[in-house]
């Protein structure tokens, strides 16, 4: 993590009050990316000290209602709340080797959805690197409307819920735990984040604040966070003695919430309130909705004043293993006779329904299953090495993978592995692949990445060196997203790809295949692989012209490594030119001269 080395000028801690309490004040400073601002605050005289305290003020109802479930890697502490009318779990992460006589920093997480695989792997992180940290994750998997819960509590509730994380579980947790309280930290997710800026501004109850891609376009009471802290301010307030970090990716730069947040921070450096420290961390090649864990380390890095390395690279690694539901949820059998397509593609080649396995596989961050189908060549040899060709849009793309057979059975292309992505019967597929494909195209990134490629690989003969990724129109907008996330969320996992009549129209949160490939660019100026691109040359003119300036600009960038390929095909419509441009694209990588 990049950032200026800051000092708290007149930084003071002083001992801890009797129960749970502690001192601090501070300077207020921007640390982060190369476009933060630093802010001097003029020397005063005297800082006024700020007490932190939490004390336990549950009711005694609510006090017989704490329940601590003891879990293999993770207790659940249970809290109930009268006034909001509702329980609360929480997963409790901490070292094995944790010292309870010790003081511990205390870090309360809210609006993630981390599966067990990451909880899991952030307890053995904890183990070896921060042995005196206690987490507590919100969970919500109980809960049957989470954006119900969140609107509750993070929005229109948002000072009743704070009163009980202050007063109940900060008091619980500080009654129970020896907490050092200048280590408390709220960190919020999305709307989450919310009330992370929303508890600062209306009670300051903690000593760090950590926001992730937080929504601050979101209002309490008719305020935004914006107007609220205008208010703040012109009411004479001068301090805010907290340590506060912001964290959010590149790809947000264009959405409303970082918008709000842009205009957030600049309003509290201008006012320099006396004790505030902001980072500001602005996150590269990573995905909206897979930076969970990595973002969560990242602060907690920031408040420990460590440098991100290694063994948090190594957790975040960890946590990306498959969980058990997903795992025993791959299904494998013969193709389907219920399959829509079944008819289509067994009369074109009867002996499809011999060739062609059936995968039904379940992904928990998605929180859905998908069909997959896989054609293993005629006379496969698990001893040999075979290419691998990943086609997206895999209800469409069953009916090529006869066509695609036969380029092998007639010598014309080497021997390849045939994979394609769709879904069970009866979705909106329409609906459905904008959901996969542009709404949250990282998500689904990561599940070909980490979740399908790796069983591929550990059940069949992959030649990992050769694997060609496919997309077309919307498939061809994410295969785009794929290229210019190869060296983060792809892992390098495709050696070459074909793009079909991208979408670069569509956007992502308001960013553009044109973001996209820029932002690679400022992070790297090599793409060590092959892309064959192609248009049908009856689509519409406007179509195509902005498809065409869109490969312009990333040519002109000359990426050392890149093969690029451009075809018009003649004669062919949008919907006609996928088949004869995956024909070619099959001899291009893989024909037999």
């Amino acid at each position: 993590m990049k950032r200026l080395i800051f000092i708290f000028c007149s930084f003071i801690i002083l001992t801890a009050m009797s129960g749970c309490s502690g001192k601090t004040d501070g300077v207020a400073q921007d640390k982060g990316n190369e476009d933060s601002i630093v802010t001097t605050i003029p020397e005063v005289t005297s800082i006024p000290e700020v007490t932190i305290e939490y004390k336990n003020s549950m009711t005694e109802a609510e006090k017989a209602k704490v329940l601590v479930e003891k879990a293999e890697f993770a207790d659940k502490v249970t809290f109930y709340d009268e006034e909001i009318g509702a329980s609360y779990v929480f997963d409790l992460l901490k070292s094995a080797t944790f010292d309870s006589t010790k003081e511990a920093a205390f870090y309360v997480v809210m609006g993630s959805d981390f599966n067990d695989t990451q909880l899991k792997a952030l307890c053995a992180y904890l183990d070896t690197n921060s042995t005196q940290t206690l987490i507590a994750v919100l969970n919500t998997d109980g809960v049957e409307d989470i954006g119900a819960m969140e609107d509750r509590d993070y929005i229109k509730g948002a000072q009743t819920f704070q009163t009980f994380l202050k007063d109940n579980l900060l008091g619980w947790f500080c009654e129970n735990y020896k907490i050092d309280t200048q280590q408390v930290c709220i960190a919020g997710y999305e709307a989450a984040g919310y009330f992370s800026a929303y508890a600062l501004q209306e009670g300051d109850s903690t000593a760090n604040y950590l926001m992730i891609s937080p929504e601050l376009f979101k209002k309490t009471d008719s305020l935004s966070i914006s107007d609220r802290e205008g208010t703040f301010f012109t009411e004479g307030n001068k301090a805010l003695s907290a340590n506060v970090c912001v964290i959010r990716t590149q790809e947000d730069k264009f959405y409303r919430a970082s918008m709000k947040t842009d205009e957030w921070i600049k309003s509290l450096k201008e006012h320099a309130y006396q004790g505030l420290v902001i980072d500001d961390e602005i996150l590269q090649g990573v995905g909206h909705n897979t930076m969970d864990l990595e973002a969560l380390l990242k602060g907690i890095c920031y408040f420990t004043q460590k440098e991100y390395g290694e063994n948090e690279v190594a957790c975040v690694e960890a946590s990306k293993v498959m969980t058990q539901k997903e795992t025993d949820s791959i299904m494998v059998g013969a193709l389907s006779k219920d399959h829509e397509f079944y008819e289509e593609v067994t009369t074109a080649d009867p002996a499809a329904k011999e060739y062609i396995k059936e995968i039904s596989m379940y992904d928990q961050e998605i929180n859905d299953t998908f069909t997959i189908h896989l054609s293993l060549p005629e006379g496969y040899d698990k001893s040999k090495k075979y290419p691998l060709v990943l086609m997206t849009d895999g209800v469409w793309r069953l009916s090529d993978h006869p066509q695609l057979r036969q380029l092998m059975l007639s010598g014309e292309v080497e021997d390849v592995i045939l994979v394609s992505v769709g879904y069970p019967n009866g979705y909106d597929y329409t609906k459905i692949r904008e959901r996969d494909l542009v709404d949250q195209p990282d998500l689904f990134l990561q599940f070909l990445v980490e979740n399908l490629m790796p069983y591929l690989c550990d059940n069949y003969s992959v030649d990992t060196k050769r694997v060609t990724l496919t997309g077309h129109s919307l498939g061809g907008y994410w295969g785009l997203y794929t290229l210019f996330h190869s060296d983060t969320i792809a892992k390098n996992t495709f050696n070459s790809y074909y793009i079909g009549s991208p979408s670069v129209q569509v956007n992502t949160d308001m960013a553009f295949a044109k973001n996209f490939e820029e932002w690679f660019y400022e992070r790297k100026q090599s793409l060590d692989c092959e892309v064959y691109a192609t248009v049908g040359g009856d689509e519409d003119a406007g179509f195509t012209t902005s498809i065409e300036t869109f490969f312009e600009g990333m040519k002109a960038h000359n990426y050392e490594g890149l093969s690029f390929d451009y075809e018009v095909i003649k004669g062919y419509t949008h919907d006609t030119v996928f088949k004869p441009s995956i024909k070619n694209m099959m001899i291009k990588y893989y024909g037999i001269k």
